[in-house]
């Protein structure tokens, strides 16, 4: 019964951003920066509905700070109903999903999604009135090398991590420019919150918290 329930639980997801060109998402704000640390505080909004987000920064809070449970344990995110992700390995795409179980006022995850990671997008969805999604965190922590994110041949939810800090707003074509000729820029689709609709073309700008599809005709790395 579990099973049955989950596979209508992604079918439905993966209908809606096949099919819904008008499902929320909206840009977030720009990241304030802690002090004069490497740190940064970014606040990502969460409307009612379907939002296809991503983490503008690397989250280090705890040693588990990117874990869903971590991150949804924020003031006002009970309204959050499901989170999904889409993955590939050695060729196989296929979904990752959470759903919270709320006990004693804390979010726990309740499915195969348990971690969050910058370079991939997200889709959220919420029911109840808009919230943001805090991020504290830095863009390249501390002795870590430039990030660098390995895409896959065929469908890749990709999210938007601006370099090098998490305050830019670029074309996609910027922010692609490393995959080039191996992705289509007439297949990014990304959510244009101001106007209510999907863009197709790698034209359109990236804020921080963004996240988009990207049709590869082989495997590359993006490198920011």
């Amino acid at each position: 019964m579990y099973k049955k329930k989950t596979l209508c639980v992604l079918v439905a997801a993966l209908m809606l951003v096949s099919l819904s060109p008008v499902q929320v998402h909206a840009a977030g704000p720009p990241c304030v920066q802690i002090g004069v640390t490497t740190n940064w505080t970014c606040s990502v909004p969460l409307v009612n509905g379907w939002n296809l987000i991503s983490l503008p920064v690397v989250p280090n809070m705890t040693a588990n700070a990117n874990s869903v449970d971590l991150l949804f344990n924020q003031t006002g995110l009970s309204w959050v109903t499901s989170v999904f992700t889409f993955t590939v390995t050695k060729g196989v795409g296929a979904w990752q999903f959470c759903a919270p179980k709320l006990a004693a006022a804390k979010w726990s995850c309740v499915g195969t999604l348990k971690f969050m990671v910058d370079g991939a997008g997200y889709w959220v969805l919420t029911k109840g009135p808009g919230v943001a999604l805090k991020f504290v965190g830095s863009v390249i922590p501390p002795a870590s090398a430039p990030p660098a994110y390995a895409l896959s041949a065929g469908w890749n939810l990709v999210g938007y991590k601006p370099q090098p800090i998490p305050l830019a707003t670029v074309a996609a074509s910027v922010y692609l420019s490393s995959l080039s000729p191996n992705y289509d820029p007439n297949n990014v689709w990304i959510y244009i919150a101001v106007a209510g609709i999907w863009s197709r073309t790698d034209a359109a700008p990236l804020a921080p918290g963004n996240a988009m599809w990207v049709l590869m005709s082989t495997a590359d790395t993006l490198y920011p």
